[in-house]
């Protein structure tokens, strides 16, 4: 998707260099420059980082991996974006999403879970009472699979993560 720097946009980035990156090229062409910013950590997860220039401010967000741009000096709304997939991660144990376990895949043995969010299976929306039930038939409590915490929300799928039912 090609995104019209004159206008606020929201983009998927990934890392939050990239985004610092994209940030900097942005400063420059408004003949500005990157002051500071400031950025918020839970544990060792970063969740965002902010700055405010001359000409717009910015935020990325790093469970979503999106860096959002709003102009300060009057310019356009960007145009409607086209609705986004969403995916769920399942979340089953520990203490947030971000350092729990979550499910990497389903084996014939089993359920095979990891600690990392990249590695996390993901979910359509319309898949999840198909893993719920399977979830129970693996011995999952029901307050666990019933729980709406249980099931991450996210816009980001890397490849190979996404579950084909």
């Amino acid at each position: 998707m090609k995104i019209d720097l004159n206008k606020n946009f929201v983009k998927v980035v990934g890392s939050k260099n990239k985004a610092v990156s994209l940030v900097h090229k942005l400063a420059e062409r408004n003949h500005d420059k990157v002051e500071s910013y400031g950025s918020r950590k839970a544990g060792r997860y970063l969740v965002e980082v902010h700055g405010i220039q001359k000409n717009f401010r910015w935020t990325y967000l790093g469970n979503t991996k999106e860096l959002s741009v709003v102009y300060t000096d009057g310019r356009p709304e960007a145009d409607p974006a086209e609705p986004k997939n969403t995916y769920y991660i399942i979340w089953v144990e520990g203490l947030s999403p971000e350092r729990g376990e979550k499910v990497m895949r389903f084996t014939p043995d089993g359920i095979d879970y990891t600690l990392k969010m990249t590695n996390a299976l993901r979910v359509k929306e319309k898949d999840l009472p198909l893993i719920k039930s399977y979830l129970r038939q693996r011995n999952i409590a029901n307050w666990v699979t019933d729980n709406p915490s249980t099931y991450f929300k996210t816009h980001y799928a890397p490849k190979g993560t996404l579950f084909r039912s």
